[in-house]
């Protein structure tokens, strides 16, 4: 079964399917660089990204003959060429290490790896003799079998980090090594995403890797799709990106003669508005998200929550993309649009089947026999996503945490009511951290901060419930300005003109007219920028942002040939827009632009681009003390 995206009938960049086509080729190319039969080791975390590129089936007739995920303990793989594909996770490296340690001709003993110090210089030999010292005859055994070669393909390339790890670990000298650019993978027809999970945890780290991969991926883009003329930016690493775009394209020497498929690129950071993410949404996809989490378009969840079993297995996973022709009709709703619809659309089905065919023509009767096999595939949807909407009326309208705590974000949000005394029951009850630093930070973010006392009492309060590991959070947190000591300097809050020169409050948000709806009458932020971008123009937006947030904002222009500027003059449709999300884009806000683009007089169609797909709870994670491999 194929997972891949169809984009067949994404007329509005008609080249995007050449630029998948390059990422299947690169990623073939790496499976055919290894001759023979061979062992595929995937990192669990790129699964999804990699069947949304190529099916697993096709792999076996390029000699894939065996996938594993890499896991910790795993036993002999029966190939002696193994290809692994991971990402640059400094904390995976001992796995990966391990993994391959495991091996049985490898030159080192895997227990030397699980104690306290790693031998960099045993031999073969020697571990041999070791053995037979404790009665082990081994030697013959290994003697009789043929080395294996180890291929380590890193995501999107090897760090100094990452490097040094296999080299404490003694696999250094073991190892192939290679990196795969996976590029800008379509999650949706609208939707690219670089898949790195990492990227927003080093850009927190002062680690500016990540721009260099989505640098590369958008010049190859362009390298498809004509240069894209226009460049706006909002923020820090924005900028730095913005910088390397310009450069990188006289180092490439880009062909500018082709028609720019896309118009406008709008580079944008997440630590610009870490607000929305904070806040639930509240439509569907973002719910799901938000309750289950969405990985790479793949919902996992348990079983039970269906009526009828539909797996074997304790968890199923459902993809949630455009692929699904009923999840594109509930997916950008708000939650309580979704009883209705689905109703709807079951009453529009059973109608379906009902009607009568009076022409009995055999170009008839198929056309019909494949609309019926249509309304089959749509049936075992709605019937999914029915159990899954009725899983979510329970964990929500039946549960007083969620009322209550939905209800104190929103007061938060459109009047300022202060929280801090449920926040400080959260604490006290020993809530799960993620969800009560999640209320905490939106609660700083919205009132400027904490006074010096409740500030100093609510870490204590954290340490002693939660652990002194966690000081590593609040830190980050602080370091992010997410949790801060209130500044007595500045008496207007941020976001209370944020909320009035964006317009971001809507109380009558149920008419479903505007962006505001996916948080119940709260727009998110980074869309309403984008609103105002196309309708008022770059000025109006950058003396909103730029003295209130105090960010970098620019804008560059490309230069193509005249003959490429005049056949894009002749295009009917809106121009494009690709706006991406440095260190992350959530489904609320993906919902909201393509709210946009049905209902808003914006004068540009987005499309949307991001390192990864996150949300609240992803961010807060990413704020976390990480294993140290060192």
């Amino acid at each position: 079964m194929s997972y891949a995206v169809d984009l067949k009938n994404f007329k509005l960049i008609p080249n995007l399917g050449l630029y998948r086509t390059k990422i299947i080729k690169n990623y073939l190319e790496i499976l055919d660089s290894v001759q023979g039969q061979k062992a595929l080791i995937l990192d669990n975390t790129l699964c999804y990204s990699l069947e949304l590129i190529l099916p697993f089936s096709v792999m076996k007739e390029h000699g894939i003959s065996y996938t594993k995920f890499l896991r910790t303990h795993q036993g002999v793989i029966p190939f002696n060429k193994l290809i692994y594909i991971v990402r640059s996770d400094p904390s995976l490296m001992k796995i990966l290490a391990n993994h391959i340690l495991n091996q049985e001709t490898i030159k080192h003993n895997s227990d030397q790896l699980n104690s306290t110090h790693i031998s960099e210089g045993s031999s073969t030999k020697e571990i041999k003799e070791e053995n037979n010292e404790n009665g082990i005859q081994k030697e013959k055994q290994i003697q009789d079998k043929e080395e294996k070669e180890f291929f380590v393909y890193f995501v999107p390339n090897i760090t100094q980090t990452c490097e040094a790890l296999l080299e404490k670990f003694g696999v250094s000298g073991s190892i192939n090594y290679g990196n795969f650019n996976l590029g800008l993978i379509p999650y949706d027809q609208d939707v690219y995403s670089l898949s790195n999970e990492l990227c927003f945890q080093q850009l927190i780290s002062d680690d500016i890797t990540p721009l260099t991969n989505i640098t590369n991926s958008l010049i190859e883009l362009q390298s498809f799709i004509g240069v894209i003329p226009n460049i706006c930016y909002a923020g820090k690493y924005s900028k730095i990106l913005t910088k390397m775009l310009l450069r990188k394209r006289k180092e490439n020497e880009l062909d500018d003669s082709i028609p720019p498929q896309i118009e406008h690129l709008f580079l944008i950071d997440r630590n610009l508005d870490l607000i929305t993410p904070m806040a639930t949404p509240l439509n569907y996809e973002g719910l799901i998200d938000h309750l289950y989490e969405i990985n790479e378009t793949m919902l996992q969840c348990d079983t039970k929550i269906f009526r009828k079993p539909i797996t074997d297995k304790p968890t199923t996973r459902i993809q949630c993309n455009c692929n699904d022709k009923f999840f594109i009709k509930v997916r950008d709703l708000h939650i309580t649009k979704i009883y209705n619809t689905i109703k709807n659309v079951v009453d529009e089905l059973e109608n379906a089947k009902n009607v009568k065919e009076h022409s009995k023509t055999l170009t008839q009767l198929s056309n019909h026999l494949l609309y019926l096999k249509q309304l089959k595939m749509q049936e075992k949807s709605i019937i999914l996503h029915y159990d899954i909407v009725q899983n979510i009326r329970e964990l929500t309208q039946n549960s007083r945490f969620f009322t209550r705590r939905l209800n104190a974000e929103l007061s938060l949000l459109i009047v300022d009511e202060n929280c801090i005394n449920y926040i400080e029951e959260l604490i006290f009850k020993n809530n799960d951290i993620v969800s009560t630093l999640k209320l905490l930070c939106l609660h700083s973010m919205i009132t400027n901060g904490y006074k010096v006392k409740k500030y100093n009492f609510l870490i204590n309060q954290i340490i002693q419930t939660y652990g002194y590991e966690h000081m590593h959070t609040i830190l980050s947190l602080q370091k992010l300005g997410m949790f801060t000591k209130m500044d007595n300097k500045k008496n207007k809050k941020k976001f209370d003109t944020l909320r009035q020169s964006l317009n971001l409050i809507n109380e009558k948000y149920e008419n479903n007219l505007d962006i505001t709806y996916i948080h119940s009458g709260v727009a998110p932020i980074i869309p309403r920028m984008a609103q105002m971008l196309f309708t008022k123009g770059w000025n109006a937006l950058n003396e909103i942002i730029n003295p209130l947030l105090t960010v970098d904002t620019g804008k560059e222009k490309q230069s193509i040939s005249q003959s490429a500027t005049r056949v894009n003059e002749n295009k009917i449709e809106k121009p494009i827009c690709l706006i991406f999300f440095v260190g992350g884009a959530t489904f609320s806000e993906i919902s909201a632009l393509r709210f946009l683009n049905k209902h808003s007089k914006t004068r540009v169609h987005f499309v949307i681009g991001n390192s990864h797909i996150t949300n609240g709870s992803k961010i807060i994670r990413d704020c976390f003390l990480k294993e140290d491999n060192f």
